[in-house]
């Protein structure tokens, strides 16, 4: 092994690690990383920046332009309750997958999970239905749906930029298909006939004991001159409340719980209550209970204040800080009223709880929150707990004429796929859909970033020769398995890497590896290539793994092991027909 390579092998230790343990932002690592390699020498800074004017981030910046349109315009309002029906059974899991499948097969799953979640949940609590059976599902789905063209993640899109960077042709827009498609069907079966059975239940009765319902935490005030001063725990009415408990109450920096029937109420004193979140939010109602403090301020503040479920995302500044140490976030006005995680309400101050990924917030806010960039940054996803149908207008148009564009455009390769987003987005922010402003607002550049990051790290495993030398170690130590075995060892190191890391990472690294065994092995290279984007893609067993999961593990009140239970079969069947067919078609 070359010095290249080992200082190459090093960084990328040191890159996995950090990533793993979820301490700081993906992108600064990745960034971290490609900074080390060029400052070491093992890529000059020429090859090293060569990723920020990639088309792949260009690309993926050009799409959430348009995802933003479809957004506000309400292209998908009343998709739910036309498509899903009311029996909730494996009929309407099928009505849901089919369907964001295929949406999501032409339209980046990311935003599109972000639009459909406000209305999945929705349309099962009217119908009176588990939404942990649905919004597991609806991520699955998507990320399934997103292996079948090259538009359907950014991962793809990433594929794509590491073989343009080293001098191949980059995907067409349906050259993943012939892998994608049977492997996204493959799952699709096992999502709905085997995994439904596995999706858990939390609204029966005789499983809330074990695994709750989605509580939150409430925190409520007695008001120094109301009713309740002086009163006990009974005679306040507060025992034996519908679908909530008071937990603990907070006197002096005190504890006080479990909280006894006869304890008697005082001016000042924090109540804690603990329930499901509608319950839960009905106390504001009880006479002689206010709202603290900062909730309070941001009720005379706000212009038309709601109530919002936030998820806070990996890459959020919120990660490992208390509400505290955050304090008051410049660009936006909100107070956090209670959190949940994993399946549990968090008790104790809530200023003094250090936030997770995956977490979700209860906040009171004004209408606007959702339009801050900075809400924007800190949460993967914002929607009211007061559900308002979304209007269709005109803009709509607009973006489905946008969205025909680029399809055209690109399946034709009248233009390149970069060509073909740019005209797109140029559309929806022409016919002013969507603002300039709105346009900048709407691309995570954390995303954008974190994908040239991986371009260059991608180049630095080539060049070094890295590559090379791991591509002959796996061709020799699974040479006894024949092809078959090396090209499942491959995918299932790319998959593993994308549960412990990020799904771009795992594949502009893999990458380069899988292109050199393929050479080896007499296979051809952009099989083995599309094998990796579709095996990158296939986070199913952590809610970390991909954001889409993250979005949907605090909404939907799901645990870790849910992810593993559910997830699993779905991805040993992705391994399994993905390796068939690299194996038939390279």
């Amino acid at each position: 092994m070359s010095s290249d390579a080992a200082i190459t092998l090093g960084v990328l230790v040191a890159v996995f690690a950090l990533l793993a343990s979820d301490r700081l932002p993906p992108s600064g690592v990745l960034l971290g990383g490609l900074v080390a390699l060029i400052v070491t020498d093992v890529i000059d800074p020429q090859t090293g920046v060569s990723g920020f004017s990639n088309p792949a981030p260009l690309t993926v910046a050009a799409l959430y332009v348009v995802a933003a349109g479809a957004r506000r315009t309400g292209l998908l309002a009343g998709l739910t309750g036309r498509v899903l029906g009311g029996d909730g059974g494996r009929a309407s899991l099928i009505r849901l997958c089919s369907p964001v499948a295929g949406l999501s097969a032409v339209f980046n799953n990311t935003p599109l999970v972000a639009m459909l979640l406000p209305e999945v949940s929705s349309w099962a609590r009217a119908k009176r239905l588990p939404v942990s059976r649905f919004l597991m599902p609806l991520s699955f789905a998507a990320i399934l749906g997103g292996v079948i063209t090259l538009i359907g993640t950014s991962t793809n899109l990433v594929v794509s930029g590491v073989l343009e960077q080293q001098g191949y042709r980059p995907f067409g827009l349906f050259e993943l298909t012939p892998i994608g498609l049977p492997a996204a069907l493959g799952g699709l079966v096992v999502l709905i006939f085997v995994a439904q059975r596995l999706l858990p239940d939390r609204s029966d009765p005789t499983e809330q004991a074990l695994e709750s319902l989605r509580d939150f935490a409430l925190h409520l005030e007695v008001a120094s001159k109301g009713p309740l001063v002086g009163q006990t725990v009974t005679e306040a009415g507060l025992r034996h409340l519908s679908g909530v408990f008071l937990a603990d109450i907070v006197r002096d920096d005190r504890h006080i719980g479990p909280v006894g029937p006869q304890e008697v109420l005082e001016a000042g004193d924090l109540l804690i209550f603990v329930g499901d979140v509608t319950d839960v939010l009905d106390l504001r109602a009880r006479s002689g209970l206010i709202v603290p403090k900062d909730q309070a301020a941001v009720l005379e503040s706000a212009r038309e204040p709601l109530y919002f479920e936030a998820v806070v995302g990996r890459e959020s500044p919120l990660v490992a800080h208390t509400l505290k140490e955050v304090g008051g976030r410049d660009g936006y006005r909100a107070a956090v009223v209670a959190i949940h995680r994993a399946g549990e309400a968090v008790g104790g101050k809530l200023g003094d709880i250090d936030l997770r990924a995956g977490d979700t917030l209860v906040l009171l806010a004004g209408r606007d929150l959702r339009e801050s960039r900075r809400a924007q940054e800190d949460f993967l996803v914002i929607s009211p707990l007061a559900h308002t149908v979304p209007v269709i207008s005109r803009g709509a148009r607009w973006v489905a004429l946008a969205l025909a564009v680029f399809v055209v455009c690109a399946s034709l390769t009248l233009t390149s796929t970069l060509e073909a987003a740019l005209l797109a987005a140029a559309i929806v922010v022409g016919a002013r859909v969507v603002t300039y402003s709105e346009a900048k607002r709407s691309i995570d550049l954390d995303v954008v970033l974190m994908i040239a990051s991986s371009l260059g790290i991608g180049s630095a495993v080539d060049s070094s020769g890295l590559a090379r030398d791991i591509a002959s170690l796996l061709t020799d130590s699974l040479g006894f398995a024949g092809t078959f075995g090396v090209i499942a060892g491959i995918l299932l190191t790319t998959t593993i890497l994308t549960e412990i890391v990020t799904n771009n990472a795992a594949a502009a690294v893999v990458v380069p590896i899988a292109i050199r065994a393929a050479d080896q092995m007499d296979m051809d290279y952009r099989v083995m290539a599309v094998g990796v984007a579709v095996m990158a893609s296939a986070s199913f067993l952590t809610p970390i793994g991909y954001q889409t999961n993250a979005m949907i593990y605090g909404p939907g009140g799901y645990k870790f092991f849910d992810f593993l239970r559910v997830g699993g079969p779905i991805n040993i069947t992705f391994l399994l027909v993905t390796t068939a067919m690299v194996s038939l078609l390279g």
